[in-house]
């Protein structure tokens, strides 16, 4: 009666296990004991820690009415249909593995369980964690019948979360406010709903789901993000910017699967100016508020969203650290529009970029960096009501087959160099009406097709002009 550790081990003729009728049992494993089918532990009430791995044969465990000094249960290869633990309330961690005909678990309506490991335990489809208020680690692996997680109303300790292999088509995890990791790989997960503020997200992981919407909230310590085969995914919300906490762009759209005409992604930002920011409101910083749009083929296919995220919650806005943000991303296509005062000034690093757009900027000068873009073949400036000139080397962009300039009110003299640009094919000056003249050696643009001077105040052509014989004027 007074024994206090049990250790049973490849008893393999065991049968029948009898408690005393008072015991103080508190440690009990058994392993590997394949002829024991029936546990009855209804006298072991003191009873702390309980392991039952690898008796294949066991489909009845009793415990007692009142298992107050139970913390620890790991049952690994049984045979158990149903597994009630509505006496088990002192109980922190439970660990079922590989119970393959497990239908039924049933919880304490006062829990202080902290840490749950279900692994390949396939018939089991509905797990209610309502009264797990105190959960801290939850796995849930292979599961493949699992279709509903009730997760607690207030799931505020919850700092680890790992579902893989599920049949989960929603998950809420709007008060787990303090969840650290995620690990999600569903593929009929539809609905994902995150808490709106996370101060201590640091790493998620989803794979293989359906997922459509992906919205993270205020992540302001996210570190890894990781996402694939998420081939339904359409928009991705979360703070995108600088890695210096100095930018906030909010939300974040990502596109991915459609056909773009490159490899590589693209990033659309838009920004419109704030006049204080709440955190720091007497700063001289810029404030803005941004909206990104990144559209990519291949989510996991490089590190450009990792270097989007943002571990900044306000606006102010240092434009050195944004600059080397932006051109920090590899990228095909860079749309910058809004009330972004400078252009970036580190652009040779976009090796790859095809197409720059400037809308509605307030851009007064263009870097000479501009230049260094071999492979750019689109560049625009709509809107650019601030842009005064350009640079002098401009004619160094050797694959620039359109160059848009629209509604450039203070623009006035194009710079001769683009007379060096071999490939050009469409030379657009739209509205914008400072502009007297066009370069004199124009007539060397032998691939020139379109020229459009309307809303210019360009009366006179230099007399070369007349070379391009195939040249389209629009007046």
């Amino acid at each position: 009666m007074n024994l206090e550790r049990l250790h049973l081990e490849q008893c393999s003729n065991l049968v029948d296990l009898h408690m005393p009728i008072e015991s103080k049992l508190k440690f009990l494993s058994i392993r590997h004991c394949t002829q024991i089918r029936t546990l009855d532990l209804v006298r072991a009430q003191k009873l702390d820690i309980l392991i039952v791995e690898e008796c294949e044969d066991v489909v009845e465990l009793h415990m007692p009415v009142d298992s107050l000094k139970l913390k620890h249960l790991s049952l690994q290869w049984c045979k158990l249909k149903i597994l009630n633990l509505m006496w088990t309330q002192n109980l922190e961690n439970l660990h079922l593995g590989q119970c393959s005909n497990l239908v039924e678990l049933h919880m304490p309506i006062v829990s202080k369980l902290k840490f749950l490991s279900i692994r390949h335990c396939k018939l089991i489809r509905t797990l209610d964690l309502v009264w797990a208020q105190n959960l801290d680690t939850l796995n849930v692996v292979e599961c493949e019948d699992l279709e509903e997680l009730h997760m607690p109303v207030e799931s505020l300790k919850l700092k680890h979360l790992r579902l893989q292999w599920c049949k989960l088509r929603t998950l809420n995890l709007t008060q787990a406010r303090n969840l650290k990791n995620l690990s999600l790989e569903c593929d009929d997960l539809l609905e994902l709903h995150m808490s709106t503020e996370s101060p201590e997200l640091n790493q998620i992981v989803i794979g293989c789901s359906k997922l459509r919407t992906l919205y993270l909230g205020l992540s302001p310590y996210l570190k890894h993000l990781d996402l694939y085969y998420c081939s339904n995914l359409v928009e991705f919300h979360a703070l995108v910017g600088c890695l210096s906490g100095s930018v906030m762009f909010k939300p974040c759209l990502v596109k991915q699967g459609f056909p773009m005409s490159g490899s590589l992604p693209e990033l659309h930002l838009t920004a419109r100016p704030l006049g204080t920011c709440p955190l720091h409101p007497d700063n001289n910083l810029p404030k803005f508020h941004f909206h990104c749009t990144y559209k990519e083929l291949l989510l996991s296919s490089t590190e450009n969203l990792a270097k989007l995220i943002s571990l900044g919650l306000c606006a102010c806005t240092n434009l050195a650290s944004l600059s080397r943000i932006i051109c920090g991303v590899q990228l095909r296509k860079l749309t910058l529009e809004g009330s972004i005062p400078e252009a970036p000034k580190e652009l040779n690093q976009l090796e790859c970029l095809e197409e720059l757009n400037l809308l509605s900027t307030n851009i007064e000068h263009v870097p000479d960096s501009i230049a260094t873009l071999k492979h750019l073949k689109f560049l625009q400036f709509k809107s650019c009501r601030f842009l005064k000139q350009l640079p002098e080397n401009i004619g160094r962009l050797e694959c620039l087959e359109e160059l848009h300039f629209t509604d450039c009110t203070s623009l006035r003299d194009i710079p001769n160099s683009i007379c060096e640009m071999k490939r050009l094919k469409c030379f657009h000056l739209t509205d914008c009406i400072l502009v007297e003249k066009l370069p004199k050696e124009i007539g060397y643009l032998k691939c020139l097709e379109v020229l459009n001077i309307q809303g210019t105040r360009i009366r006179d052509f230099p007399p070369n002009i007349s070379q391009l014989e195939d040249l389209t004027i629009l007046f």
